[in-house]
């Protein structure tokens, strides 16, 4: 019985969703920080909920309701919020937004300038960071034949010591920062120039745009984790979406095109054997990744606290997440690999990784997903009325773009992922900022393009 109450439950807040989503978006697809939430909420948690029910993974369908009464309380906060914006306050919505022309802030020296300083500020950490040339570039290589064997267990091993050796006693250099700096600075030069492009028509600017893109898969696939450059490509589809309109033409082909950069990422990091895997493997596992990994644990999340397994935590998982993301050691190791070990994974440094929903579980249980998804559903009413009530300039979109994706990608990461991640932002943006500035002193007077 809770089984049919649960798919109904979420049958109705899938059409409620679809409902809000034509009103809201006029016709136009602007890609919201609502928008984006829901996304992420129904590939990671729906299909995980049913799976665990069918296969006699959780007890029963209980998990399948706390998902449908979070999204249930996420739809209330937002059209709340959207009722009472549209009767008192004046706003300019998503689609208005989409058709404004964009406006250059600085003239294009400046812009170029600030764009330089960036991009060196950007080179030099993440060669530091990789001590060099990436490991997935030599694994790249070998896995088409153009370089040695052997790469894969180097990639594990670099991946391990880059992204948490320093949660397992190795030596703390910075990584978490510095990956945060090259996850959010890459993909803001390519949106910012790709703004630019749109603004100006210029081949150079297409040119800077491309070179960008390939440098956001170098050095933010680095280490040959996938999430991160798939993010990024979400990301520059957001800002997209505030400047031209997507068509499901576009759309189609970035889903294959996401599809096929999984496949081969997969391949170059060992996940997937380059001589024995086929097109129907390597779709089924990119399927069961995206649709099952982070949804699965959550769903695991919430049947050990219902059986005595994990206690109530009381907000320890939020504090110990926000300890983490500041730089250093301090906070010992996440929660996710207390996790992955009651899971019986093989690797003694490996994590389970979860959405914020297990997180609001294990710390507040059902009363907090109420509450928390009701609060979210606000946000997200408040946020795309402030969003795009701004200039429209590469800039604002870029800026606008993160805040539109952290916000999103809260149905997995979290407020403190949220917090950390922008603080990280504002700080590309005020180093593109004084990039730009410097004009006064590297251009002459005499010599500048006015804007």
């Amino acid at each position: 019985m809770t089984f049919y109450l649960g798919i109904f439950l979420l049958i109705i807040c899938l059409l409620w969703f679809f409902k809000l989503l034509v009103m809201n978006s006029h016709g136009a697809l602007v890609i919201t920080p609502f928008i984006l939430f829901a996304f992420f909420e129904i590939i990671s948690l729906w299909p995980s909920a049913i799976f665990a029910y069918y296969t006699g993974q959780s007890e029963d369908a209980y998990p399948i309701i706390i998902v449908a009464l979070g999204f249930f309380c996420l739809l209330c906060g937002f059209s709340l919020i959207r009722r009472l914006r549209r009767n008192r306050f004046n706003y300019r919505s998503p689609k208005t937004f989409l058709y404004l022309h964009i406006e250059l802030p600085f003239s294009i020296t400046r812009c170029s300038i600030g764009i330089i300083l960036t991009f060196l500020f950007l080179l030099g950490i993440s060669l530091y960071h990789y001590r060099g040339i990436p490991p997935v570039s030599s694994s790249f290589m070998a896995s088409f034949g153009l370089h040695g064997s052997g790469t894969d267990l180097l990639m594990q091993e670099s991946r391990k010591i880059l992204t948490k050796d320093h949660l397992f006693g190795g030596a703390y250099r910075g990584q978490g920062l510095i990956s945060s700096f090259m996850y959010v600075g890459w993909p803001f030069l390519l949106a910012v120039s790709l703004a630019i492009y749109y603004k100006t028509k210029k081949r150079s600017w297409l040119l800077t745009s491309i070179l960008f893109l390939f440098f956001t898969f170098i050095f933010v696939a680095g280490d040959g984790t996938r999430a991160p450059f798939l993010y990024a490509i979400i990301y520059l589809v957001v800002v997209i979406s505030m400047f031209k309109r997507l068509k499901m033409r576009f759309l189609f082909i970035l889903s294959v095109f996401l599809i096929v950069m999984t496949i081969v990422l997969s391949i170059i990091t060992g996940r997937l054997d380059e001589e024995e895997w086929s097109i129907k493997d390597a779709l089924q596992k990119t399927a069961e990744r995206v649709a099952l990994d982070n949804g699965m644990d959550t769903i695991y999340v919430i049947e050990f606290v219902r059986s005595g397994v994990l206690d109530y935590q009381y907000g320890a998982i939020n504090l110990q997440k926000a300890i983490l993301a500041l730089p250093g050691t301090a906070g010992g190791q996440p929660f996710s690999h207390r996790l992955s070990f009651l899971l019986g994974k093989r690797s003694t440094t490996s994590f389970a990784s979860t959405t914020y929903l297990a997180t609001i579980f294990i710390d507040f249980g059902i009363i907090g997903v109420v509450l928390f998804y009701l609060m979210f559903g606000c946000v997200f009413g408040l946020a795309q009325q402030l969003l795009y009530n701004v200039k429209k300039t590469p800039l604002t979109l870029a800026l606008v773009g993160y805040a539109t994706f952290y916000l999103g990608k809260m149905a997995l990461s979290g407020i403190v992922g949220f917090i950390s991640s922008y603080v990280v932002v504002l700080a590309i943006y005020f180093l593109f900022i004084v990039g730009a500035r410097l004009e006064s002193i590297l251009v002459p007077r005499h010599s500048r393009i006015k804007s």
